[in-house]
């Protein structure tokens, strides 16, 4: 799942306070074994995993000081184990180990967040990579180029990837089409599009409950997974939304 959880920077029906338990039933009512949040800070962390208990997670924020926003990961604690020596967070910058790093054009830090997790029944692995990009796609370009030559550097090779995030890119944009070439030497494949072939899957609504753009996307290694399904999430209660994004959510099997 793929879930901008939206900073708590709002009042009213839309302040953290009123989101917090909805999201947090957007987790106990599916279980999902892995979340890539976006915009998410410790405040938000902290009670998604009082209220979870199933979830243990990483990140950490994006300044200089590697608090703020994060794209924090949290995975089902009992299915999954950490590989603690292969996790990390880059900056889409120039100098991706620098943290608060901006050299592309982009107004706000942007970051992602890896790891290889474990299946503590089969031993099988695989990594993630959690991001939340800017809006130009110049900055795309230049992200997606730095996220492949990470992806090349990962250390279990034969391990497949689920990349996923907030790409603030539409299905059409240069950025994506980029990631999504087949002639990449890692190529990857879009989780929605390979469930639904076709559907807009808009996953931004800004509160409004009407979806706008779809810009969160779960994308995997070519042929490592099957799909059996994926959903954009339209849970709420009364006026009351988790997010100002639906989560996106897919099922994706080992072949």
């Amino acid at each position: 799942m793929t879930f901008n959880v939206r900073v708590p920077a709002d009042s009213g029906d839309k302040s953290w306070e009123r989101r917090r338990d909805v999201a947090a039933r957007v987790l106990t009512s599916r279980q999902p074994d892995v979340v890539g949040f976006q915009e998410m800070v410790l405040q938000q962390r902290d009670d998604l995993l009082a209220s979870t208990k199933d979830y243990a997670a990483f990140g950490l924020g994006r300044e200089k000081d590697k608090g703020g926003e994060s794209c924090t990961v949290f995975y089902l604690k009992q299915r999954w184990d950490l590989d603690q020596g292969q996790t990390g967070t880059f900056w889409y910058s120039d100098t991706p180990e620098e943290p608060g790093s901006t050299h592309w054009g982009n107004k706000w830090v942007r970051i992602c967040t890896w790891a290889r997790l474990i299946d503590k029944e089969t031993g099988r692995g695989f990594y993630i990579y959690n991001s939340h990009l800017d809006f130009s796609e110049d900055f795309h370009l230049r992200a997606g180029a730095l996220l492949q030559q990470r992806m090349a550097q990962r250390t279990h090779m034969n391990e497949p990837v689920i990349v996923m995030g907030d790409f603030n890119s539409s299905p059409n944009g240069k950025g994506l089409a980029w990631m999504l070439d087949k002639e990449r030497p890692l190529a990857l494949e879009d989780a929605w599009g390979l469930a639904h072939p076709g559907e807009d899957g808009f996953s931004f609504h800004n509160f409004s409950g009407k979806g706008k753009a779809r810009i969160d996307y779960l994308l995997c290694s070519k042929g490592a997974f099957s799909v059996s399904r994926a959903e954009v999430i339209y849970d709420h209660e009364g006026d009351v939304w988790p997010s100002d994004h639906f989560p996106v959510w897919a099922e994706l099997h080992f072949r």
